[in-house]
Parts: structure tokens; C-alpha cells; sequence
């Protein structure tokens, strides 16, 4: 319990603000439990203030709702405090009501374009393996895994983010590890929280829809480092970004995915990668010594993943001996490179990729594991970055023995505007075909392989809907590939 008196103090409220327990905060009305305190925002497409008497009919203690407008709220019984700027307070008012549960925590942040999910599943797996209760929380949802609840965002907004911190130490949570993505950084969903380690992945175009340019897009990254001790960071020194992050973090740890000779600072590096039909082989060696580490894991990026995971680990004190021991833990992460076979049949690869490094990474990742051939099925979403739609089309060209385009989330956009798009930055003479309908496409980029070919599903990974419009209509291609190989008709 957290008394509302404190929970508001210093904020710009426009009445004397009573002194009353509060249970928890929420600005979803329907999860309003009794004694809670309702936070209505005025949002860009709905105005929550008008949900203020339907809240106190759920049993809410109190509302803080939006002044800056000069709205003011009906009387209803319960204390309405107005408050201006209140998205901008949101972060202040979450701790105070959950009692910063990530000082109770080992918080582990990971932030970078592509392998976020990965490297954070990694780290929870290991550090269960290893006796450390540790929760997770991102894109593919929260909880311990592998028993997750869906996230609507990579990073939440701080009411339900300190709501599920608070849980998982409740449930009796050592750590948690957690997607941050360059929205949550850049408004200030984090900016409350206690890291206690951190990770950079990578960085390669994205989300300038948002951020604008590539500069302020690096700059949002890095604001991570800025909220832990540096010799806590753990950093890609095999990306640009990485390495301009590390002249400005010395005392970070470095990770590489090849050989790294003079390197001044603490650094482990990959001396030699074997890619196989189950997974990868890392001979790593470094400052911490020498190990050999296989995980059934596709992709030669993976590599770096699990290197940025065990940097991580290492970091916090774990001993490069008992994670060897115990590597042999990890799995492969739903809609990451996730392979469905069937004796005598092409592989179909799921994977999230949506970037053109991403989709440039898992192609070439597929190649290093010795398949013949490899067919992609990609699209680009609507309503977000119309620039690496050509890039996009080019590089899944470039890098494909075929490539199929097809739909993916077009949301409010022309579905075959947004195909025409991609299909100008593809090279003459190059064997590709649009089918909109994306489980028909699937299908017959499956119907085109031989047994000894690989099908590269990218795009959506994990998710289990297609956007059309503003609806959700229920679409996995996971379900689709199981569908396939059982030979289950459509």
C-alpha cells in the first residue's frame, strides 16, 4: 500500500491532494481492481476522462486525470485529483505506488535493433539453470519463462511495467531480464528504473518513422548506459554503433563474434563459429578464459547473441566454467530462427525479422548451415518506415535463391502499395512472385522447394495476427508451418 499524498507529492496537481491508501495504479478501467488508483490519460485516439465515473463504479480509490487542457472532471463520490502534463509524471507515479521493486532486483537491460528477445531468453534460461529465479520481459510477453503472458509493447508503459516488476519479486523473483526498447528510452517508460546490468545488440535502420534520423536513433540506445555503473555494460564491438559506444564506455565489456588482437579493455571474442544442421559451436576466449559453447540455435547471428548473453552473465559474476556446464540449457526462442522439419521435406524457418539488417542477417545465417537453397517469404508493414521498403526488397533479392512477397500488417495502407514499394528496389532478372494472401504464399515457396532447401518465413515470428485496417484477424505463421508439414489442408 502506498498513500496517495506521497504517491503525487511534487507533481503540478490543481487541488489539495488527500492523504488515502492506495492498492495499485491502472489507466485501463477494466482492470480497475478495489483501492486502486485510476490514472486517466488523454490519448492521441482515445480521451480516458470519460471513463472517470465508470472507474469509481468499479471500486477505484482515486483518479488522477489530465488538466492540461482545462478539463474538469464530475463529481463521483471518490478524491479527483487534476494533474497537468500527467503522461510526463506517469513514471514518477508508478514508483511511488509499487515501491521500486527493480532496487529489489538484478534489473538486466538489453537494448539494440535486432536479438533483443533472444539474448534476453537467454539469460533467463541460464540463469535458471544455474539456481537464479529470473523473470523476462518483452516482445514475445512477461513472466517466467516459458509460461508467458503477451506483451502489447517490447517495453511497457511504467504503470504495467513496475505493476509486473513488483509481481515477479513478489513471486520471489532474484532478476529479471528485459527488452528496452528506443521508444520506451526515448519517453521515458524507463527512466525510474534501477538497471543493474546492461547489453547493446546491434544497430541498423529502424523505427525512423519515430526517431527520425539515424543519430537520434544511436542516441536513444545509449541512454541505457547512462542509467548503470559502465563496468556493468556489455557491448558489440563487431557493430559501428558498438564500438562508438565502447570510446565512450572504457570500462565496459566488450564481445566480438571474430578474433580481437590489442583491444585494451575487458573483451571476449568468438576464435571460431561451426555452423551444423542442429545449431552452432562458439570457441570463445578472452578475458575470462577459454570455453566451448553449442546451442541448438540457426543462424550464424546467433553467434552474437550468445556472446552478448554470456558477457552479460559473466558480468554479473557468473563463472565462465558453470555456464559451459550448463550451456546445453538454452533452446531456440519461439518465431527466432525457429525451425519446423519433417524427415524428407524442406526446412521452414519462422523468424521476427523485419529490418534489412535483420532479414540480410537471417538469410545469410541459413546459407553458413549448408542448405542449398534459400527461398524467402518477406512483406513490409503499413503505417511505419516507407524508406527500407526498397531496401528491404533488395536485399531479400540479393541474398535469395527466390523470394516471394506477401503481406504483412499493411494496417491502413494499400497492401499492394506497399508490395509495389518493396518490389522497386528489386535487380532485374531476379526470380520473385507476389502473392498477397500471406499462408498462400507460404505455401507455395514450400511447394517450390526441394527436401535439401530451407524456406525463410520472415516478418512477423512470434505474432499470431495480421493487421488489416485497424483489426486484428487472427494469423500465425507458426500455425501455418505445422499446418503445412502435418499436410493438413487449409
Amino acid at each position: 500500500m502506498a498513500d496517495l499524498k506521497e504517491i503525487l507529492a511534487g507533481l503540478s496537481c490543481g487541488c489539495p491532494v488527500p492523504s488515502l491508501e492506495i492498492a495499485g495504479a491502472v489507466s485501463d478501467n477494466r482492470r480497475i481492481s478495489r483501492g486502486d488508483l485510476f490514472v486517466a490519460f488523454k490519448g492521441l485516439h482515445f480521451d480516458a476522462r470519460t471513463l472517470i465515473p465508470d472507474a469509481a463504479r468499479r471500486g477505484a480509490a482515486a483518479v488522477v486525470y489530465e488538466s492540461g487542457d482545462g478539463f474538469t472532471a464530475e463529481e463521483c463520490g471518490i478524491p479527483l485529483i487534476p494533474v497537468s502534463d500527467l503522461d510526463s509524471c506517469e513514471a514518477d507515479i508508478a514508483s511511488r505506488v509499487y515501491g521500486r521493486p527493480s532496487d529489489e532486483l538484478s534489473l538486466v537491460g538489453v537494448t539494440g535493433t535486432n536479438g533483443k528477445s533472444t539474448v534476453t531468453h537467454l539469460i533467463a534460461e541460464w540463469s535458471q539453470a544455474l539456481n537464479v529465479k529470473t523473470g523476462v520481459m518483452g516482445t514475445l510477453g512477461t513472466g517466467f519463462y516459458p509460461d508467458l503472458i503477451p506483451s502489447p509493447n517490447t517495453t511497457l508503459r511504467p504503470l504495467d511495467l513496475e505493476r509486473t516488476l513488483r509481481e515477479m519479486a513478489d513471486r520471489g523473483a532474484r532478476a529479471v531480464s528485459m527488452e528496452v526498447s528506443s521508444h520506451g528510452l526515448a519517453q521515458g517508460r524507463v527512466r525510474n528504473l534501477s538497471f543493474s546490468y546492461g547489453g547493446f545488440t546491434n544497430l541498423s535502420r529502424d523505427h525512423l518513422d519515430f526517431h527520425k534520423t539515424m543519430d537520434n536513433y544511436r542516441e536513444a540506445k545509449f541512454g541505457l548506459f547512462k542509467m548503470l555503473p559502465e563496468s556493468h555494460a556489455v557491448i558489440n564491438y563487431g557493430d559501428a554503433a558498438g564500438r562508438e559506444f565502447l570510446n565512450r564506455l572504457p570500462g565496459a565489456l566488450a564481445f566480438c563474434t571474430e578474433p580481437v588482437s590489442g583491444y585494451r579493455g575487458r573483451i571476449i571474442f568468438a576464435e571460431e563459429i561451426s555452423c551444423h544442421q542442429e545449431g552452432i559451436t562458439v570457441w570463445v576466449n578472452g578475458s575470462y578464459g577459454r570455453a566451448v559453447l553449442s546451442v541448438p540455435l540457426i543462424g550464424l547471428f546467433n553467434a552474437e547473441n550468445l556472446l552478448c548473453a554470456l558477457g552479460i552473465m559473466l558480468a554479473r559474476g557468473f563463472v565462465l566454467a558453470d555456464l559451459e556446464r550448463t550451456v546445453g540449457c538454452l533452446r531456440p526462442v519461439r518465431g527466432r530462427m525457429e525451425c519446423f522439419r519433417k524427415p524428407g521435406k524442406p526446412v521452414l524457418v519462422v523468424d521476427y525479422a523485419h529490418t534489412p539488417d535483420g532479414l540480410e542477417k537471417a538469410i545469410s545465417g541459413l546459407r553458413a548451415h549448408g542448405f542449398k537453397r534459400i527461398i524467402t517469404v518477406c512483406g513490409c508493414g503499413g503505417d511505419r518506415d516507407k524508406g527500407k521498403r526498397p531496401i528491404m526488397g533488395k536485399i531479400a533479392s540479393l541474398h535469395s535463391d527466390r523470394v516471394f512477397f506477401t503481406d504483412d500488417n499493411p494496417r491502413t495502407e494499400d497492401h499492394l502499395e506497399i508490395l509495389k514499394m518493396m518490389v522497386a528496389g528489386v535487380p532485374e532478372n531476379t526470380d520473385y512472385k507476389i502473392i498477397t494472401d500471406r499462408e498462400n504464399a507460404i505455401r507455395e515457396a514450400f511447394a517450390a522447394a526441394a527436401p535439401e532447401d530451407a524456406v525463410l518465413v520472415a516478418g512477423k515470428g512470434h505474432e499470431d495476427y495480421q493487421i488489416v485496417g485497424t483489426v486484428k484477424h487472427h494469423y500465425s505463421d507458426r500455425e501455418t508451418a505445422v499446418k503445412i508439414l502435418e499436410g493438413l489442408s487449409k
